[in-house]
């Protein structure tokens, strides 16, 4: 996939070496030159914008993005079901499977951290 890229100043175009004028460059990075940024200041490709290839994993990323911006924090439905079964007291708490969940969050954690 390719997109363009349009930073909104000289500036930003140094801080983030997507090209620029050599003017531009030494101003932003107080006269030092670096990476890739400095390396093609002053040649990008033609019509003057740049591009950006992404790798599939970074594809699969904006797309789980995407899912995730428009997924609710709340299940509206599940919290109305829970309300309903508390008021009318049929609700019931297994503590049992309660428990053994929170072992193996604690698990998990412990592995994580080692």
């Amino acid at each position: 996939m390719s997109g363009d890229i349009k930073p909104t100043s000289d500036a930003s175009r140094s801080a983030y070496g997507t090209g620029g004028s050599a003017k531009s460059q030494g101003t932003a990075t107080g006269g030092a030159t670096g990476g890739a940024g400095a390396a093609r200041a002053g040649s990008s490709p033609p019509g003057g914008s740049d591009t950006v290839d992404l790798t599939s994993q970074a594809q699969r990323f904006l797309e789980i993005e995407a899912q995730l911006a428009s997924t609710p924090a709340v299940d509206a439905a599940r919290v109305a079901e829970i309300r309903d079964s508390l008021a009318d007291g049929s609700y019931q708490i297994n503590a049992e499977e309660i428990a053994d969940k929170m072992l193996e969050v604690a698990r998990q954690a412990n592995r994580s951290g080692d």
